[in-house]
C-alpha cells in the first residue's frame, strides 16, 4: 500500500472530510474562529458560502467537533444533508425546554433546503431569540435564494455571512505540505517545492481536486516504486481524472 512506501501515519490527500487534516494556516481557520465567536457573542445566524471543493463541509466539521467538546455549554444539532424533517426536528428537538446551554444547528449543503424549511428555520430562529442559533454552510444558490422577498425576515437575522475562495498559489504549497505533514512526513522528503505552481494551474487552488491530484500522483509514484513525487507523476494523475483536467488553467 502507498501508504506504507512513503511512510505516511494516515491519509493525506482524502476525498472525504477528516478534521485531522483542518488547516490552521488559512483562512477557515480564521474562519472558524469568528464562527465559534459569534456564537459565543449570541448571533442567531451566521452563513458560510463556497463552490463545490472549497472546505466548508471539512470546517462545519471543525465546528461540529468543537461544540461537541463543550457539552455543558453546547447543545448542537448536526444536519450535513437538509431533508424534509428539518420542521419536525426544530419542533421536538431544539424548542424543547431549557438547558441552560446554546443550541446550535449546523446546516451542511443549506443550498437544498426547500422555501419551506427556510421560512421554518427564521420563525424557529425569531420564536427561540438567542435560545436557538443556526450556522449554514451552502453552494452559493443559496446567496441567489436569499435575495427572494419571502426570505426577508431571514436576512434580518443574518448577523455575519462569509464566503471562502479558492487558495492562491502560495497558500496551494502551505496547504500541500501541511497535509503532508499533518500525515507524518516531511515535505521535501516527499517532493520539491518547483512542483508546487503545475498542482495550482491544474486544479485553480481548488482543495479538493488538489487532493485528488496528490493522491493520484503519490499512487503514480508507488507503481513506479519512486520515493519521491516528479512533474511526470502530476502529469499522469491529471490525465487520469477528469474533473481535474476539466479545471481551466489560470
Amino acid at each position: 500500500m502507498y501508504l506504507q512506501f512513503f511512510g505516511f501515519s494516515n491519509i493525506p490527500f482524502s476525498d472525504t472530510p477528516d478534521v485531522r487534516q483542518f488547516w490552521e494556516d488559512h483562512a477557515s481557520h480564521e474562519l472558524f474562529k469568528a464562527l465559534l465567536q459569534g456564537l459565543m457573542d449570541g448571533y442567531r445566524l451566521q452563513i458560510v458560502t463556497a463552490e463545490p471543493g472549497l472546505g466548508k463541509s471539512m470546517l462545519c466539521r471543525r465546528l461540529l467537533n468543537s461544540l461537541r467538546s463543550h457539552k455543558a455549554r453546547y447543545d448542537v444539532q448536526f444536519m450535513p444533508f437538509p431533508n424534509l424533517r428539518l420542521g419536525h426536528m426544530l419542533d421536538q428537538d431544539l424548542l424543547k425546554g431549557d438547558t441552560g446551554r446554546h443550541r446550535v444547528l449546523l446546516i451542511d449543503e443549506a443550498q437544498s433546503l426547500s422555501m419551506a424549511s427556510l421560512l421554518t428555520l427564521t420563525a424557529a430562529l425569531q420564536q427561540a431569540e438567542q435560545h436557538l442559533q443556526a450556522v449554514l454552510f451552502a453552494q452559493p444558490e443559496l446567496d441567489t435564494r436569499l435575495h427572494s422577498t419571502d426570505l426577508a425576515p431571514m436576512r434580518e437575522l443574518i448577523a455575519q455571512h462569509y464566503r471562502l475562495e479558492a487558495l492562491t498559489e502560495a497558500e496551494t504549497a502551505t496547504y500541500v505540505r501541511a497535509r503532508i505533514e499533518l500525515a507524518g512526513k516531511c515535505f521535501d522528503d516527499i517532493m520539491d517545492r518547483c512542483l508546487i505552481p503545475q498542482i495550482w494551474q491544474i486544479t485553480g487552488g481548488v482543495p479538493r481536486l488538489i487532493n485528488t491530484l496528490m493522491r493520484k500522483a503519490l499512487l503514480h509514484a508507488y507503481e513506479t516504486q519512486s520515493p519521491r513525487l516528479t512533474a511526470q507523476h502530476i502529469e499522469q494523475a491529471a490525465m487520469t481524472t477528469a474533473a481535474v483536467a476539466a479545471v481551466p488553467k489560470h
